[in-house]
């Protein structure tokens, strides 16, 4: 016999976000900061971001945006598109 454990009474920990396209896993969602949400909320929002808007928007360093968006394309959760400075991200499908 197999016994497994569910979400008891805490049922948001089995929730996706219902903003994000195709959801974001409870795991993934606990180890995104604030920005990494403000970056996926603008993507939702206007369908792209860039590094330059990271950067002037959310008042980071370069390699913080750089970091961030690693971390996002890492998750699978964002894509490249372009190239050099036309480099823009979109959520993934």
């Amino acid at each position: 016999m197999v016994t497994l454990i569910g979400p008891g009474e805490n049922m948001e920990r089995i929730l996706l976000p219902e903003n994000i396209t195709g959801g974001i896993s409870p795991a993934v969602a606990e180890k995104l900061n604030e920005r990494q949400n403000a970056i996926l909320a603008e993507i939702v929002r206007s369908g792209s971001v860039t590094t330059g808007w990271i950067t002037k928007t959310l008042g980071v360093a370069k390699d913080t945006a750089f970091r961030d968006v690693r971390e996002l394309v890492a998750f699978d959760l964002i894509e490249p598109e372009g190239e050099g400075r036309g480099r823009h991200y979109i959520l993934k499908p």
